[in-house]
């Protein structure tokens, strides 16, 4: 079919964390993205959903996005856990978390995450479950 524009990764962010181990694993992950090709109809795990229209969009990095609460209100659902993300990051801002989250849970930005106690349990599964070689979207 077609290979995601370069355009699509945010080359801020990249930028961002220069030097790190997530900045590193962000970089290679790109350039492998703008390499695959995006499936189709071929595919066997995507058969069935249609992805033309994905492609056919104009996408640009937004760089300020100024969004208030009303604006999120009329998207949330009636849970009592809710993660919004904006362009790809989290908002602690306009997300819902309980006080305390069951036991085991955490959230908290990768970049964040990778300096806790979470560190080698967090880039072991961004390494090895993530089969960049044959999803786009797995290693978006």
């Amino acid at each position: 079919m077609t290979q995601l524009p370069k355009e699509f990764i945010n080359q801020e962010l990249l930028d961002s964390e220069s030097g790190t181990w997530l900045s590193d694993y962000r970089k290679s992950h790109a350039a492998k993205v703008t390499e695959l090709e995006f499936p189709g109809r071929a595919n066997e795990r995507w058969k069935y959903t249609p992805l033309r229209a994905v492609l056919e969009l104009d996408y640009q990095v937004s760089q300020d996005v100024v969004l208030n609460e009303e604006q999120i209100k009329a998207h949330r659902l009636d849970t009592s856990i809710e993660l919004v993300f904006i362009n790809g990051a989290f908002s602690q801002k306009f997300s819902r978390l309980p006080e305390s989250l069951p036991k085991g849970f955490s959230v908290l930005p990768v970049s964040q995450a990778l300096q806790s106690a979470l560190a080698h349990d967090v880039q072991n599964i961004l390494e090895y479950e993530v089969d960049e070689q044959e999803d786009v979207f797995e290693t978006l």
